[in-house]
């Protein structure tokens, strides 16, 4: 059992989302960043889509009610255990009684996985918070979450195994709009930085900048995750996890799964940017990107 002191910023409960649903209007929800949260669980023997901590910005402090091993990732997240510093992308002890106190981090979105993962009501197959649809909540001082049965194996992720370029650009493919875009735009999205705006969230990442032109739509389409949305305000937006599963606003690309994990060290008022890819380069980079949890090479058991 896990009790929250303080919750942090925008702390829920995610898993890997409700997949198959969006023909019904349900957006999958789940984790920000796939990889990051997979990395967490995997440290700890979870399933990679088992349900943890995702937390923006700021982490919250916890005090843990049993014995159990946990795994923090993020970008430069720091946390400590009483006057320790806490590794990070690495598994480790918490012992009955102890705080776990957020320090600070520097990106966007992180993640704090427990040994067993945290059990909670399913909803359409998933445990995941999704704010709109009034499912789950933000978490709140004095919660109380369940943990379940850990499988006690504990890795560490060799540092010279990966490495997350937070300064990317963030890779762009066709969507179901690009074409109807003026070649002039699609050159100047990609030509430009944009920063990433206070009023982001997970429903929709908000983003500031020079003005792109769009096409007219004469009907609502359906929206991916990662796609990138040009209303009349001509200032993109990327749909979040939490974004609406149709629109009515020109998509001039999609965002690659691979940079979700770049856009996770982003935090509003930090600048990106977009550079156009080839969708067998996308393919080819996530292949490489998930080999990582079956590479034993890149794992130490501890």
């Amino acid at each position: 059992m896990i009790e929250i002191l303080q919750p942090g910023l925008l702390t829920t409960i995610q898993d890997s989302g409700r997949n198959g649903y969006e023909a019904y209007g349900v957006p999958r929800s789940g984790f920000f960043d796939p990889f990051l949260a997979g990395i967490a669980n995997r440290l700890i023997g979870n399933q990679i889509d088992a349900p943890l901590l995702e937390f923006a910005m700021i982490g919250p402090t916890v005090v843990f009610e049993e014995s159990c091993a946990i795994a923090i990732t993020g970008f430069d997240v720091t946390y400590k255990k009483g006057n320790q510093v806490v590794p990070q992308f690495q598994a480790f002890s918490i012992e009955k009684g102890s705080v776990l106190q957020f320090g600070g981090m520097k990106g966007w979105f992180g993640y704090i996985a427990v040994a067993g993962g945290i059990r909670g009501e399913k909803v359409l197959g998933s445990v995941s918070t999704h704010f709109s649809a009034n499912l789950g909540k933000k978490l709140s001082k004095g919660d109380r979450l369940e943990t379940g049965d850990p499988a006690d194996e504990f890795y560490e992720l060799r540092k010279e195994a990966w490495s997350f370029p937070e300064d990317a650009p963030l890779d762009l493919l066709p969507a179901c709009h690009t074409e109807d875009f003026l070649k002039s735009e699609l050159r100047k999205i990609t030509e430009q930085d944009y920063v990433v705006s206070s009023q982001s969230n997970r429903m929709g990442i908000r983003l500031e900048g020079s003005r792109v032109e769009s096409p007219i739509l004469k009907r609502s389409v359906p929206a991916l995750i990662g796609a990138v949305q040009v209303p009349g305000s001509g200032m993109p937006i990327i749909l979040g996890p939490e974004g609406p599963t149709t629109g009515g606003y020109a998509q001039i690309g999609i965002i690659s799964r691979v940079s979700w994990t770049v856009l996770a060290a982003k935090t509003p008022g930090s600048s990106l940017t977009f550079s156009w890819i080839e969708p067998e380069k996308a393919r080819t980079d996530w292949n490489d990107r998930k080999s990582l949890f079956v590479t034993p090479d890149a794992w130490r058991r501890l």
